[in-house]
């Protein structure tokens, strides 16, 4: 009987905690490195041989906008839009004089749905994760050079449509209204992204 009044007592805590954000909406500007594109890819990567490798120069990182509402106490729905350009180049050495390069640039604009769940809450300190998924359209540039001739092939254009995925098992925001977070996730967001939030609406109650 003690361990249904302990188990009560714990519930009644952790309901406590929860604020009431529920029919609140938010705001946020995010900016994450390593996206999934980065790591499946392969790229920074040399081949056994030491003739072929590739390299990305250049990358924006994958900048995003999301809006939410929450729909219940810490459950919100959000929309989220992003954008990532990523530049890089590819070396084939067929001898020491002769080296051919082909330089990429690869864009992707993704627009997906998200499901965010506040776990824990203390004063000023939200621990949280999500789950998103929804289509990425990308365009990939490619343009061949020839060393020492360094003539310009043409360049060659191609467009694909994919459905990407996020997962961050673990975020955690730290203010009020206005706060800033920090995320470890694997998606279109990145391994490890960051930003800002703006949340709107009747204020929730005290922590």
């Amino acid at each position: 009987m003690k361990y249904c009044w302990l188990l009560l007592l714990v519930s009644l805590q952790v309901a406590g905690q929860c604020p009431s954000y529920k029919y609140q909406p938010e705001f946020i500007v995010s900016y994450g490195q390593l996206t999934s594109s980065d790591l499946i890819g392969g790229w920074k990567i040399s081949a056994p041989d030491g003739k072929r490798s590739t390299t990305e120069t250049s990358t924006t990182g994958a900048n995003f906008f999301t809006t939410r509402y929450f729909l219940y106490s810490c459950l919100s729905v959000g929309f989220a839009g992003g954008y990532i350009d990523q530049k890089g180049n590819n070396n084939q050495r067929y001898c020491a004089e002769y080296v051919t390069t082909s330089t990429y640039e690869h864009k992707a604009v993704t627009i997906a749905v998200e499901l965010n769940y506040i776990y824990r809450i203390r004063k000023y300190v939200d621990i949280y994760t999500f789950i998103g998924a929804g289509p990425a359209f990308k365009t990939a540039v490619t343009t061949n050079v020839a060393s020492p001739i360094s003539v310009d092939g043409p360049a060659k254009t191609t467009k694909s449509e994919d459905i990407v995925f996020h997962y961050t098992p673990l975020g955690v925001r730290v203010g009020g209204r206005i706060g800033g977070f920090a995320e470890l996730g694997f998606g279109y967001k990145g391994l490890l992204s960051g930003g800002l939030s703006l949340r709107l609406g009747r204020r929730w109650c005290s922590r």
